[in-house]
């Protein structure tokens, strides 16, 4: 007892030396104790949204630990959606798993009221919620019988009381979802959000309501080859992961020789449920794992700044300590209290990351992201993301301030009493010298990669795309209803656009099933050549408009009215496409078999295009056709509207000409393509803000360690420059050598760092669409603003020299 009291009085006597100190030197502290809280903050939130979601498992689920994602792989690359026929063979034969499940979702139209919404649904089957572990809470929920009634529905707790008013007498009516009346049975507890990070859909029905609704055909069950769900499981009790993937490995192999023409080189893996979609996981590992490397480079810089506030404190303290051991003070005892005062500072920095995390995590949940879907980015901050900032701020502090400590302690306090320790030298000094240094390299490091993704941003966005996207709105048009057939799709459709076209401020109008840029891609097979091979392309079907609203050009004649369903098939081709048919790109009227080898079409070619970005930014050399509307029966279109109007009057006139046509449909939702490409650059503008923000930072903390240095160099040796000055020397003399000294420092940290960012810039060539690892005017702006920050943070220090009087230098100690 009596010693744990002496411990706590000691801790409590070495905190308030501490406070001591860092109020007598408040700007240095502040510094030192900022630098450290805005790199901790960052790495803090960080670590906060890698653990929400590739860390923790979606909330509201039972025992989420045991749960797993099931996807199909191809050759051992990828996590893809399953078959109908695949996931029944291994939801019957795969005893590692208590339950396997399959469901896919798709926006649809909700009927209520007489009023139409757009809404979300997932279809899933019978087993879903048991196997997730989800209870009611009004009704029930899906169950296997429900596969064999198709026409049950279960509501979200947000669904149920903001589209269906909140009355539990619903219970038990019919819900309008696409046209097909299903039974409402149950409504879902609030902390049910789905297993992915696009939350929860508003309804769930059973898989077997997929053709009442319009999202596949009931042929498609069939199928072994059209690969459309999504699968997942709950594994046995006594079963491990591993285990679980072993088995799945086998029956891959079974299945495989099965069915050798739909499942070669097929396999299934299971990987722990997460919030984040598994084939997402590993992109956002390697940008985190970026992220985390920028931050720790941010954070390397601040432990510098903080090593030199405790380096420049100790040798200012130097008299006090050899007093001390005069005294009969043990070395431990003094390393005990300096370092006191390291965790205090820690301490404080720790809580002001803290702080500054939280402050950003409130900035990016109001983000309104350029996505297709809405997903809540709100990081919840648990015990594992304090115990980690805490022991980051601990261990950089301790980092930076042990060998300080140990190099004051170890001083000679007879020579320091008797004055000649006035001086920081040699030994001294080289341990500053390195931190800044190290912090010159880093930061210069940090500059470099910012300007790499700025510029690689700026490319980017003015890349040729192939089409002109100024002006053009587009609007996504849901036709999956039990209500149409293909002929009343198509008079939609004509009947919107034609709405549209007579507005005096649209200047085009044309629909379209693929929205360029969007990360979306369709296809309906390929071309079947002579040799027996097969030319696959990507595919967009359009209206005859499609290629004046885009400005695209077209050698060879448009679609027309006559291009429809009965008439002779025709294609628009791209260029990669007509040189892979014809070595001399000689196609336009010329006819070859497509899609199925058993029952082939025969497509006339009418024309071809300059290649173009189609599903990404980076899309080159990619084969592209395109079909006509009237020839394709398709359920998904997107209205495209070429308009100088304003955001709100385009949104306003596609919604009178969507109820015009059919006042049963929802309005859509209506964006402008420069968002659309906006979501193509997500990556870049995130890497590239982020690393500018970070560039910056560094920058300013590596002009504060320089600034620090110097001043404590001319402090340390005013005594040595005012006998230097006794004796004849120039001030001016003098300055040049102190600046000389700071700009070796920065030209040697210098030197590092471009080494260093010429190999990471040439590892991250690719990385992203447009970065360019060689950009020589990137590394000439990045080195001369650090040398511009540099020469400034220098100038004031080497400047206090000119105004030294020698009297007064002589009686510095």
């Amino acid at each position: 007892m009596k010693n744990t009291i002496e411990v706590l009085s000691t801790v409590s006597r070495n905190l308030r030396s501490a406070g001591r100190q860092y109020l007598r030197e408040p700007m240095m502290s502040s510094i030192a104790i900022a630098s450290l809280a805005v790199a901790l903050g960052a790495s803090t939130y960080l670590f906060g949204f890698v653990n929400l979601l590739l860390l923790t498992p979606p909330a509201g689920l039972q025992q989420p630990e045991r749960l797993v994602d099931v996807g199909r792989t191809m050759e051992g690359f990828g996590f893809d959606t399953l078959s109908y026929p695949n996931y029944e063979d291994l939801a019957e034969n795969a005893k590692s798993f208590l339950e396997l499940y399959a469901y896919t979702s798709m926006p649809v139209g909700l009927y209520e009221d007489d009023a139409p919404a757009r809404a979300r649904l997932t279809l899933a089957t019978g087993n879903y919620f048991t196997a997730l572990g989800v209870t009611p809470l009004h009704g029930r929920l899906l169950q296997p019988d429900d596969a064999h009634a198709a026409n049950v529905v279960v509501a979200s707790h947000a669904a149920f009381n903001n589209l269906l008013g909140g009355d539990t007498r619903r219970i038990g009516e019919t819900v309008e979802i696409n046209g097909a009346s299903l039974v409402l049975i149950g409504v879902l507890p609030p902390s049910f959000q789905g297993s992915r990070i696009d939350g929860a859909a508003d309804f769930f029905a059973p898989l077997t309501a997929a053709p009442a609704i319009g999202r596949t055909g009931s042929d498609n069950f069939d199928l072994r080859w059209a690969n459309w769900l999504h699968a997942g499981g709950r594994l046995a009790p006594n079963a491990s992961i591993d285990e679980a993937n072993a088995e799945l490995a086998s029956l891959s192999r079974a299945l495989e020789e099965q069915f050798p023409d739909s499942n070669e080189k097929m396999a299934f893996t299971a990987v722990p449920m997460r919030l984040l979609p598994a084939p997402f996981r590993m992109p956002l590992t390697i940008f985190t794992g970026l992220l985390f490397g920028l931050i720790g480079m941010v954070l390397l810089v601040a432990a510098g700044n903080v090593a030199g506030l405790l380096v420049a404190r100790g040798e200012a303290r130097r008299h006090e300590i050899a007093m001390r051991h005069v005294l009969g003070a043990r070395g431990s005892a003094i390393v005990w209290q300096m370092m006191t005062e390291v965790f205090a500072l820690a301490a404080v920095a720790a809580l002001l990351g803290l702080v500054l995390a939280l402050w950003l995590d409130n900035l990016v949940a109001r983000v309104d992201l350029p996505i297709p879907i809405g997903v809540d980015l709100q990081v919840t901050f648990d015990w594992r993301v304090f115990g980690f900032v805490f022991a980051l701020s601990v261990l950089t502090s301790f980092i930076a301030g042990l060998l300080p400590a140990l190099r004051v302690s170890r001083q000679q306090p007879q020579s320091v009493i008797a004055g000649s320790a006035t001086q920081i030298a040699g030994s001294r000094n080289r341990f500053r010298n390195v931190m800044v240094a190290a912090q010159v390299a880093f930061t210069l490091l940090l500059l470099v990669l910012a300007g790499l993704f700025i510029t690689a941003l700026n490319r980017a966005g003015e890349v040729e795309l192939g089409y002109n996207i100024d002006n053009i709105h587009v609007a996504e048009l849901d036709l999956r209803s039990a209500r149409y057939d293909n002929a009343e799709r198509q008079r939609i459709v004509q009947q919107i656009v034609e709405r549209l076209e007579q507005q005096g401020n649209v200047e085009n109008a044309a629909a379209a099933a693929v929205i360029p840029l969007y990360f979306s891609r369709m296809g309906f097979g390929g071309f079947l050549l002579d040799d027996g091979e097969s030319l696959g392309a990507d595919a967009n079907v359009v209206t005859p408009a499609f290629f004046d609203t885009l400005r695209i050009p077209v050698r060879g004649r448009e679609f027309s009215d006559k291009d429809i369903a009965g008439a002779e098939r025709v294609t628009i081709i791209n260029e990669v496409l007509a040189r892979q048919l014809e070595p001399d790109g000689n196609v336009i009227g010329k006819s070859y078999r497509f899609g199925d080898p058993e029952d082939p079409w025969l497509l006339r070619v009418i024309g071809v295009t300059p290649d173009a970005r189609y599903s990404r930014l980076d899309d080159t050399n990619i084969p592209f056709m395109y079909l006509p509307t009237a020839q394709i029966e398709i359920d998904e279109m997107n209205i495209f509207v070429r308009s100088a109007a304003s955001p709100r009057e385009i949104t306003r006139m596609i919604g009178a000409a969507v109820r015009a046509a059919d006042p049963r449909l929802a309005a859509p939702d209506v964006k402008s393509m420069d968002d659309v490409a906006s979501f193509s650059l997500l990556p870049q503008r995130i890497a590239g803000t982020t690393a500018g923000v970070l560039g910056g930072i560094g920058a300013l903390l590596a002009a504060l360690g320089l600034y620090g240095l110097l001043s404590a160099h001319v402090f340390s040796r005013t005594r040595e420059l005012g006998v230097r000055l006794t004796l004849g020397a120039s001030p001016q003399r003098l300055m040049r050598a102190v600046l000389w000294r700071g700009l070796r420092l920065t030209v040697a940290g210098s030197l590092i760092g471009l080494a260093i960012a010429l190999l990471l810039a040439r590892v991250l060539d690719g990385f992203l669409f447009g970065l360019d690892a060689f950009d020589a005017m990137v590394f000439v702006l990045a080195t001369g603003m650090l040398f511009g920050l540099g020469l400034l943070a220098l100038l004031v220090p080497a400047r206090r020299v000119l105004g030294i009087q020698p009297q007064e230098a002589l009686r510095h100690d």
